[in-house]
């Protein structure tokens, strides 16, 4: 990754950043609120207009509140901004989520008496909807997705003097912490600067202002512990509620900060309690309109396998050790010691091994894999002690790459142990990388995995994933104040053993016919390809090459050439929309927590819920199958949302992760981003496809000021070492851009 800390204003013409401008006339800038820390540029800045007198727009306060259900939560996000200017203006900033959670709701409150609520578009239409109100003087607000773990929150007309009060909710599941039992909630606090080129026209900004973060805990058993590796907390066993009740609840708990923190590094609390491992599905109904003929029930299916499979006879083991820039420090000391504790706990018999460091380039320790005996794992350790991180930036996508070709002999299995911070933006390109080597060795009838290890306080969680899901393996993480041991032995175990594969969910519904089947019901669409599929010449007669009788076309050539942009028209979905799919869900790992999703559409006002729920596979030529109960959803709404349906949102944001999957392992076409749109419409989320838009309707329409005389902006306390100037001037529309 890059280690310059500066961020530079330049034009946002999508083409390549010319050098940094000259420093604009004295009075004629303004100062972003915000500051660098570990390398992170923070604050809000303006867009227009180009010259504003003292600009300043700090946010006042963040409030972070989870709802956590059993192993899904609901979450709300609150942040208070106050401007202190003397014009109208646009502004802009970014903000981390976590890349598994699943915006369901925004609203912008000004002045605690207006509300604006937004309402989810297309996104190139929400953008349009954003530009025309601003032109036409309406205060509007726009939430884009830049990637799955980055948003960037445009408002557009903000008043001198207003505060504008932002609620952001999401839906996620609660990661797996190692333990049977046991829960890994992180909220990101930072973009860390990443390798690469990042979202267009989106900027690695965040406030560093302090943050009020709590959660709220109802089980289904009574919870053992809570505790932060990140962070001091206060905890209230018994009760959900910061306020002090009479009755004692044991499924219960309350948890928050000892104090308010500021925004420098991620918050991770870990949650233990009874049975926490055992097999759950729960069920919740939508019905989407009053006297509606077809309602949905969404189905969340979560277990974490305990199970004894046997060890694979022979296997290689290559482990990917990020040596970037990024890494120095704490998190080098911590892949030093995680490679030490690995190198000693692999199979003694048919063991391979490996180790690769990588940065901007890529080097084996040896040149292929080498047999597990004592004296070459001293060698591997006695390296393994001089690992630093000297090799510049995060090439994630070629050292990968560079990986599955080293392997000794195909037709071993062979598990790669990716230990990285994941600080690069070329998801779509690793995702690509890997789904290739799986697809690639699937096709051998060879047995490739990934399995990754984040390490550090501000890892990227998106990255990560995605290897692990991409790679048929699993993820972990660990603090950079964290001992490591348990997880990578948890992450061994994960790899030694032999796969659960050939999965398969029956949800108790009869899926009566295939989509094509569907192609007379009343709804019916056609599925157009994006592809050409005018029919080869097929004449017999001799070609000539002069034919008088032929003029060309010109017209009908125009309309051959170039892309098909013919609208997509979709099949009506099918009754059962399962995520991960049928052909995508990963093997289970025993310890390692599974999550399966279901939407499933009834037309029968009488159904009833299966009582059960039964999932099949095979281990080795075995087939194994484990029944499930149903139950009821806990709460249909959490955190007083509205009308959200909880497990609805998790599952169309699992049904999105499969359409984007499918589409980035090869290529996204129009079908891919149709079938995205589709479903993120239909459930209100933001994804790649689709934005929250929000217009206020009413006469308050603002007329920008006229450029006034400026003075030299007062510089805050708050903005302190390599605080950075806007160079907000001449007419263009500057945003930030790393370079």
């Amino acid at each position: 990754m890059s280690s310059n800390p500066f961020h530079f204003l330049t034009p946002s013409s999508g083409r390549v950043p010319p050098p940094p401008p000259p420093p604009p006339p004295r009075g004629s800038r303004s100062v972003p609120t915000g500051h660098h820390v570990g390398g992170v540029v923070c604050g809000v800045y303006p867009v227009y207009p180009t010259t504003v007198p003292n600009w300043s727009f700090p946010l006042v306060n963040t409030t972070v509140h989870y709802d956590l259900v059993d192993v899904h939560a609901m979450a709300n996000v609150v942040q208070t901004f106050t401007s202190d200017i003397s014009t109208a203006m646009e502004i802009k900033y970014v903000f981390p989520l976590p890349p598994d959670s699943s915006v369901c709701a925004f609203k912008a409150v000004i002045d605690d008496k207006h509300t604006i609520k937004g309402i989810v578009k297309p996104k190139a239409k929400a953008k349009a909807e954003y530009e025309a109100a601003i032109s036409k003087g309406k205060a509007a607000a726009l939430l884009e997705q830049g990637n799955v773990e980055v948003f960037q929150l445009s408002l557009g007309n903000i008043k001198p003097e207003q505060t504008i009060e932002i609620h952001i909710s999401f839906a996620c599941t609660i990661s797996h912490n190692g333990d049977l039992n046991s829960l890994r909630l992180t909220f990101p606090c930072v973009i860390a600067p990443r390798h690469g080129a990042g979202p267009q026209d989106f900027n690695a900004n965040v406030s560093t202002q302090a943050l009020d973060f709590s959660v709220s805990a109802q089980m289904t058993s009574y919870i053992k512990s809570i505790t932060s590796p990140s962070h001091p907390i206060e905890m209230k066993l018994g009760q959900s509620t910061a306020e002090s009740t009479t009755a004692f609840d044991p499924f219960k708990a309350h948890v928050s900060l000892s104090s308010s923190t500021l925004l420098e590094k991620d918050i991770v609390i870990s949650l233990t309690c009874e049975d926490l491992d055992k097999p759950r599905c729960t069920v919740e109904s939508f019905i989407p309109d009053e006297g509606a003929k077809e309602h949905t029930y969404a189905y969340a299916l979560t277990l974490v396998p305990r199970f004894e499979l046997p060890s694979l006879p022979s296997q290689e083991y290559i482990f990917l050790v990020d040596r970037s820039g990024s890494m120095e420090g704490v998190k080098i000391a911590a892949v030093r010691s995680a490679l030490q504790i690995m190198l000693r706990s692999l199979p003694q018999r048919g063991t391979s091994f490996n180790i690769m460091s990588f940065g901007s380039r890529h080097t084996l320790f040896w040149p292929s894999s080498m047999a597990y005996t004592a004296e070459n794992v001293e060698h591997a350790s006695a390296h393994v002690d001089t690992i630093d991180a000297s090799y510049g930036g995060t090439e994630i996508r070629a050292a990968l790459d560079a990986a599955f070709r080293s392997r000794s002999d195909p037709a071993t299995p062979a598990s790669v142990f990716v230990l990285t911070d994941g600080e690069a933006y070329d998801l779509d390109g690793v995702q690509a990388t890997v789904a290739d080597a799986i697809s690639r060795s699937k096709a051998s009838n060879s047995l490739l995995r990934l399995f990754c290890l984040g390490i550090g306080n501000a890892v990227s969680k998106a990255m990560c994933d995605l290897i692990a899901r991409t790679g048929q393996g699993t993820a972990m993480y660990v603090g950079e104040n964290e001992k490591p041991d348990h997880n990578l032995f948890a992450l061994l175990r994960a790899a030694r053993g032999a796969l659960v594969q050939d999965l398969s969910v029956d949800w108790g519904v009869v899926d009566k016919g295939s989509p094509e089947e569907h192609q007379n019901e009343k709804d019916d669409f056609e599925l157009i390809s994006a592809e050409n599929t005018a029919p080869p010449y097929s004449s017999q007669e001799p070609l000539s090459l002069f034919n008088e009788t032929v003029i060309p076309d010109v017209d009908r050539e125009k309309t051959l050439l170039g892309p098909d942009t013919s609208p997509v028209k979709l099949l009506p979905p099918p009754k059962i929309q399962q995520a991960p799919s049928l052909q995508q869900l990963p093997p289970l790992y025993p310890g390692f927590r599974a999550s399966i999703f279901a939407i499933i559409k009834i037309e029968d006002a009488l159904y009833v819920p299966s009582t059960s729920v039964r999932i099949t596979g095979t281990v080795m030529g075995k087939q194994v199958h484990l029944d499930v109960p149903v139950t009821q959803a806990m709460v249909s709404q959490a955190g007083g949302n509205g009308n959200i349906k909880m497990l609805h949102v998790l599952a169309a944001r699992a049904l999105v992760q499969c359409f984007e999957d499918e589409g980035k392992a090869k290529i996204m076409t129009a079908v891919h981003k149709a079938e995205v749109l589709r479903v993120a419409e239909r459930y209100g989320i933001a994804s790649s496809e689709t934005s929250f838009v929000a217009v206020d309707e009413t006469d308050n329409i603002v007329d920008y000021a006229s450029p006034q005389s400026i003075e030299e902006p007062k510089v805050e306390a708050v903005i302190s070492r390599s605080a950075m100037l806007s160079k907000l001037y001449g007419g263009q529309k500057w945003v930030l851009m790393e370079l």
